[in-house]
């Protein structure tokens, strides 16, 4: 912040207006060479101590105007009776502050810290508020809650206001005793951990990715986002000992915790700093602590045991389109480039937005958020020939300024923009498009883990708009699947795979489906090229590809399991005819894509020939097959039918 009172007044209130919770640190901090000082002080950034403080907020039984009223008819006379110079209303607890007539000096932080210790016994104030660098609000600005915090009751926004306004005094004299510190003798002298061997650095990300954060969601948003639900304690040492519980609990040992914790954004966490500065009791005191006091009781770790016909009964999930897409939950539309993705999740969009089946499946009406990241005016182009259907719908497009999710920080910033731009529209957002991934995290190594954090980022989108929001995403160069890092597919709830043949087709296959029951399935689109109704500079029409569904499709129910046999064998076999060798499992799969059949597993493929050779279609050893001539005659036979099923 400006440290001119004029600027720091503007900055305030412009970055309030903008929809930011404004902070101050009490004590007086040294000079950052940051034109705005948007990262939490440390301890060490302080230089001189200003006064004492507590944070007072609503506890007890009851709903949160129930607490409110009991703090403020009786702690808040408490609190008057100690005479502070300041105590503002943050809209949700007190924040009484005693100014010293003169600062005190930073060796004097220990006596200031247990004087702050002591207020907080007194009034039963927040588990760590007494730290010298602790923040408090801003009075007479706007406080807006998190969205987790409106669903337990509190207010969207509240005013924070001072309530009392006294005299500074010369020391703590007439406050209540102080309260020191207990002795941590046991994290004293604490060495270095052992540093991870850089080969197996890789496989330890994968197992925090790829398992901790996707079976445990506290740990998940807690690390990935600094939400702070569930935490008593709401300083970057409450946060970082929270953080250090959950992950001791899900199996890491002390050195793994040290390595994965030291990336953490430094304005919620001070183990980066920590890290820099060879502080290494910090994170031994926070692995080590038998019982986390920062946590509220309901976090405590520990096993739930429910007897099966106790179980409440759950809710189906709520499908946005029928067999496809369901609420709140993330999908990717995986494809090469030019090859539909962008068509396809465009025609699906339009149809949520006008209610209109999509690919003849029923559609939950709802409003669309199209973010166009990687060809903003492309998109734009393409949606002119729906205009007409989509007049007076809840379509709306988002171009790519603003929206980078290559941070922690920038998902931060980027989910309150989402949340701020929908809030006013009249329609529920329930489908989101981002198109594409890669776009969309300029900045992130797709082959490395934070990849999977920006798939993880669109399911806390989802969850906090119920919503479904999908990725476009490209498709790996030289196999199945999505491009970059294993924890992409992992994070989502569906995936749908393209392949365009020479001839324009497309098939969609859903190759992970968690909610509904059309794995394995696929469908058939071609392309049809529509006038826009503009000419280019050189007088030409301008046209754009729009999707058209035809008899190719498979119904919801899925194909003749019989029927679909006999194709998988014609495919596979035709196959093998054309090398004149065995086939491996790629091969294989890229023709099942081709022709619309569900693929297999690798582990599948070995059986599935081994169950041909038994029937005669195939002979010689395990990854030397070659057809026989009773499956080169069968070829010959039936080719005319089975490529007109296939292709009618």
């Amino acid at each position: 912040m400006p440290r001119h009172a004029a600027n720091a007044a503007r900055w305030v209130e412009k970055e309030n207006n903008r929809g930011r919770n404004c902070y101050y640190t009490l004590n007086e901090v040294k000079a950052n060479n940051a034109p705005y000082d948007l990262a939490k002080p440390d301890k060490g950034d302080i230089v001189a101590l200003a006064g004492f403080h507590t944070d007072v907020d609503p506890v007890g039984e009851g709903d949160y105007n129930a607490r409110r009223a009991r703090l403020l008819n009786g702690t808040r006379d408490r609190v008057l009776a100690t005479e502070p110079t300041l105590v503002v209303d943050s809209g949700n607890g007190l924040q009484p502050v005693y100014l010293l007539d003169k600062p005190w000096p930073i060796d004097r932080l220990d006596e200031v810290e247990s004087q702050n210790r002591g207020l907080l016994d007194r009034f039963e104030g927040d588990v760590g508020t007494w730290a010298a660098d602790r923040l408090l609000r801003v009075p007479f600005t706007v406080n807006y809650s998190s969205p987790k915090k409106v669903q337990k009751g509190y207010p969207e926004q509240t005013q924070a206001t001072v309530v009392h306004v006294g005299a500074r005094r010369a020391d703590a004299t007439g406050l209540p005793p102080p309260k020191a510190q207990k002795p941590d003798k046991q994290h004293d002298t604490v060495k270095a951990p052992k540093e991870i061997p850089e080969a197996k650095q890789a496989k330890l990300l994968e197992r925090f990715n790829d398992y901790a954060l996707v079976g445990n969601a506290q740990l998940r948003d807690r690390y990935e986002y600094a939400a702070e639900d569930g935490l008593a304690d709401t300083s970057r040492s409450g946060f970082d000992r929270s953080i250090a519980l959950m992950l001791k609990a899900e199996g890491f040992t002390y050195n793994e915790f040290c390595f994965l914790v030291q990336e953490q954004p430094p304005e919620v966490s001070a183990f980066p700093d920590k890290a820099a500065d060879g502080d290494w009791r910090y994170f031994h005191r926070a692995y080590y602590r038998d019982v986390d006091e920062t946590m509220e009781p309901s976090d405590q770790p520990g096993l739930k045991v429910t007897a099966w016909d106790s179980v409440p009964d759950i809710e189906p999930p709520l499908v946005l389109v029928e067999s496809t897409l369901t609420v709140p939950a993330t999908s990717l539309l995986i494809a090469e480039p030019n090859t539909g993705k962008s068509a396809m999740a465009l025609d699906m969009a339009v149809a949520i937005a006008s209610g209109a089946d999509w690919n003849r499946k029923r559609v939950m009406q709802a409003g669309v958020l199209y973010v166009a990241v990687e060809a903003e005016a492309s998109i734009v182009q393409r949606i002119r020939p729906y205009q007409a259907e989509l007049k007076g719908l809840p379509f709306h497009v988002v171009g790519a300024q603003s929206f980078d999710l290559s941070t922690a920080a920038g998902r931060e910033q980027v989910l309150g923009l989402v949340l701020a731009a929908v809030e006013p529209l009249p329609d529920p957002v329930r489908f989101i498009v981002i198109d594409t991934l890669s776009d969309a995290a300029p900045a992130v190594d797709e082959n490395a883990p934070e990849f999977g954090a920006v798939v993880q980022w669109g399911r806390r989108l989802a969850e906090q708009l119920d919503c479904h929001v999908m990725f476009a995403h490209h498709k790996a160069k030289h196999s199945q699947g999505s491009r970059g890092h294993t924890s992409v597919p992992a994070k989502a709830d569906t995936i749908i795979e393209l392949y365009m043949d020479n001839s324009g087709v497309a098939t969609a296959t859903y190759t992970k489906q968690r909610d509904l029951p059309s794995r394995g399935l696929t469908f058939k689109f071609g392309f049809d090229s529509v006038d826009t109704g503009q000419l280019d500079n050189l007088g030409h029409p301008v046209t754009v590809p729009r999707i058209h569904y035809n008899e190719m499709d498979l119904a919801p129910g899925g194909p003749d399991p019989v029927e679909e046999a006999e194709q998988t064998r014609f495919a596979i076999l035709d196959e093998f005819e054309k090398a004149g060798r065995h086939i491996g499992r790629d091969k294989a799969m890229k023709r099942l894509k081709r022709d619309g059949l569900p693929t297999f597993r690798a582990e599948d493929y070995s059986p599935r020939l081994e169950a041909y050779a038994a029937e005669g279609w195939l002979e010689g050893k395990p990854g030397q097959f070659q057809i026989t001539e009773m499956g080169t005659q069968w070829l010959g036979k039936n080719r005319d039918r089975l490529e007109f099923d296939l292709f009618r």
